[in-house]
């Protein structure tokens, strides 16, 4: 049994204390608190999310909203805007059938 600072009073502090001052392990802080291993990494340690995929057409949309609100020029001028000959070029790539 680990005697706790008096501060100390979650499951979510303990945890924390375990982690950083103590030099736990995930499961070791799990068999101290009764969780297991992944319950306690994904409960007390979250990750932040990850990049997910996102459809073409999102990208598309987010890209087109970027240039209306940062471009000075008119949008008949985008075609010649680098940002648009990279989004087309990487992003929207077309097959060619041979």
């Amino acid at each position: 049994m680990i005697e706790y600072p008096k501060e100390i009073q979650t499951e979510n502090q303990k945890a924390w204390y375990l982690r950083h001052f103590l030099g736990f392990t995930y499961e070791q802080i799990g068999q101290e608190l009764k969780y297991s291993k992944s319950a306690v990494q994904k409960d007390f340690f979250p990750e932040p999310r990850k990049y997910q995929r996102q459809s073409t057409a999102v990208i598309y949309r987010k890209q087109m909203e970027f240039c209306r609100e940062e471009c000075k020029e008119s949008l008949s001028d985008c075609r010649q805007c680098n940002l648009y000959k990279f989004m087309v070029s990487k992003v929207l790539k077309k097959r060619v059938r041979a």
